[in-house]
């Protein structure tokens, strides 16, 4: 959060969907949350995308270390430009990761 903070973001923690069905159980819980608009950032498991299929903008930091999160923020607000290359294991084999 500091650094969104620190980047300009204001930032807001909603209940997590383990929070929302630890006080109902409910289909409506996962729509709940993906109604915002949404960029996943993942800090240390390349493969979050399998989970998250449904995401517009995924960035893979590959670590949870102040400089990845800076790094992940710049290029998710246009700051700095993403040079590597991904490889197919990416995608997860699924088709929908790709959509």
């Amino acid at each position: 959060m500091e650094e969104l903070e620190r980047a300009g973001f204001q930032v807001d923690v909603n209940e997590s969907l383990y929070e929302m069905e630890e006080k109902e159980v409910s289909p409506r819980n996962i729509p709940k949350i993906m109604k915002k608009p949404s960029i996943g950032i993942s800090l240390n498991f390349t493969n979050h995308l399998y989970d998250l299929p449904m995401l517009k903008t995924y960035i893979n930091a590959y670590a949870p270390t102040r400089a990845c999160i800076r790094a992940a923020i710049e290029k998710a607000v246009g700051k700095s430009e993403f040079k590597g290359k991904h490889n197919d294991t990416v995608w997860c084999g699924r088709w929908d990761t790709k959509v």
